[in-house]
């Protein structure tokens, strides 16, 4: 709204006062001598002047200007940004994740409830668990899921991993991961496409054999999964590197192309002997 000023307007000035008149002096007049002339009257003292009358009155005092209204406000206050509303729960494919409610870096928390930011502001999320591929082969974990942890949770297994048999070299697996589209609360999650160029993978873990040791793209809609053996901790995983046959050197199996995919594992591999193992997995980070 724009303000408007008073209009000042000064009173009129007083025009001249009233002009000075003299007042007429007397005319005096002789006293007839008896014989000689009279003496001359006193002439009349001529009437003093009336001081000139004021030729203007006094100027009129200029009225003061008005003041100027005080500008309207040229907009309203800013509005207040409204709170970002909360993601909607996944759709069949997700693609890099939602960023509402995730943490700065990788965090497992209430329930085993992990989030761990991703590229472009997304933010992969869901349930920690522990699994052992095939329990015929002897293999044991503990715990068995991650339901009991508080709001600060190691994701550490212990256990032993079975002995590989001559039938099936590959039946003896222990391993711990975390599913990447899954809201809280809910039971299963969603497949999520990948943005970056792979992922930085951190963890700490005791014996598994030479070449054993695993870090895992799980897609369980299809049954595949995708790896890469691991020997040093921190290790930076390009994308390109997963195989399904990462255990073959060279690995010649399909390469990952970025497909969706909806967990992220560590795992240790049997051997032909039976061994105790301890794992933990304490950072994901897309990069």
């Amino acid at each position: 709204m724009t303000g408007s000023g008073g209009s000042g307007s000064g009173s009129a000035g007083h025009t001249g006062g009233s002009s000075g008149q003299g007042q007429a002096g007397n005319s005096g007049q002789g006293q007839a001598g008896n014989s000689g002339q009279g003496q001359a009257g006193t002439t009349g003292v001529a009437g003093t002047t009336g001081a000139a009358g004021h030729t203007s009155g006094a100027a009129g005092t200029t009225g003061v200007a008005g003041t100027t209204g005080a500008a309207g406000h040229t907009s309203g206050a800013a509005g207040t940004t409204g709170v970002a509303g909360t993601t909607g729960t996944a759709g069949t494919t997700g693609t890099g994740g939602s960023s509402s409610g995730c943490s700065p870096t990788f965090q497992p928390t209430t329930g085993g409830l992990v989030t761990t930011p991703a590229v472009g502001g997304g933010c992969w999320r869901g349930y920690a668990f522990t699994f052992t591929e095939t329990p015929n082969c002897g293999s044991t974990i503990t715990p068995m899921n991650f339901s009991t942890c508080g709001t600060t949770c190691a994701l550490t297994a212990m256990g032993s991993v079975g002995a590989a048999t001559a039938a099936n070299s590959y039946c003896a697996v222990a391993g711990l991961g975390f599913n990447v589209n899954q809201t809280g609360g809910a039971t299963t999650g969603s497949p999520l496409t990948p943005t970056g160029t792979g992922i930085m993978v951190s963890f700490a873990e005791t014996g598994a054999p030479a070449g054993n040791f695993r870090v895992q793209l799980r897609d369980d809609a299809s049954g595949t999964n995708y790896c890469y053996n691991a020997s040093t901790s921190p290790v930076q995983i390009p994308y390109s590197s997963f195989n399904t046959k990462c255990y073959d050197n060279p690995p010649d199996g399909v390469a990952y192309a970025k497909t969706a995919f909806t967990s992220v594992q560590i795992l240790i591999a049997g051997s032909a002997a039976a061994a105790s193992y301890t794992m933990s997995l304490t950072n994901v980070q897309e990069y």
